[in-house]
């Protein structure tokens, strides 16, 4: 992410992402040893969910991608609310994956409905923010 485009809150939740993910990979190794998971099962895990957070960052970088907007038009609120919208979902991803880790490593299973929450609060998310983004764009048009 730029440093332009950087705020306080932004880091904030740039920081609280990093532990998120470093709570999840601690996790799931120790869930992985603790149940003798098969290593290559720990391996996707984990590799999964640092690829989808290593893209969602890079889109931290790059905002104009997420909309395919030219970086002209993905100026002011649209990049403002762009990069919102990236940093909230990379939260809402990997909470999402630490939740059940930290469950399941208690010994207590989740149901199958939490990742329906979970699936279904991103996507909230996503069209809040792209309702938003479709309207400042439209004002900008005028």
């Amino acid at each position: 992410m730029n440093k332009k485009d950087m705020t306080a809150l932004g880091a904030v939740g740039e920081a609280l992402g990093i532990l998120l993910v470093a709570g999840y990979l601690a996790i799931q190794i120790f869930y992985g040893v603790s149940y003798h998971i098969p290593p290559s099962r720990l391996i996707c895990n984990l590799a999964l969910a640092l690829l989808v957070y290593g893209f969602l960052t890079m889109l931290g970088f790059y905002p104009e991608f997420v909309n395919q907007l030219p970086k002209d038009r993905c100026q002011g609120p649209v990049r403002k609310d762009t990069l919102a919208m990236v940093r909230i979902e990379k939260l809402l991803f990997m909470a999402a994956l630490l939740v059940p880790s930290v469950s399941d490593a208690l010994g207590h299973p989740m149901d199958g409905a939490y990742s329906l929450i979970a699936i279904g609060l991103m996507l909230v998310v996503a069209l809040v923010f792209e309702i938003r983004i479709i309207r400042q764009l439209h004002k900008n048009d005028k």
